[in-house]
């Protein structure tokens, strides 16, 4: 996430200092950005949830801002046994 910030930092710098007719590159090196960030972060969460998984620990994830909540198959074991 720092990193996207990074980006999205640097590429309003560079369209700040562009001419409207100069926006091409500094689009398509923020969509290069931002491109990387999303192969990252899907990287980190799928190395996550092998490490979890793998684990063999109960969790859950609960997304506030869709009021979404995920429970691993762990937890539902321990769940369905009390």
């Amino acid at each position: 996430m720092q990193n996207l910030v990074c980006a999205l930092t640097l590429v309003l710098l560079l369209v700040a200092a562009v001419p409207i007719g100069g926006l091409r590159r500094p689009l398509r090196a923020m969509a290069a950005a931002v491109e990387a960030t999303r192969q990252m972060l899907a990287q980190n969460s799928g190395r996550l949830n092998l490490a979890m998984d793998g684990a063999g620990e109960a969790w859950s994830d609960w997304d506030v801002s869709r009021n979404w909540t995920y429970y691993s198959e762990r937890w539902a074991q321990m769940q369905a046994r009390l």
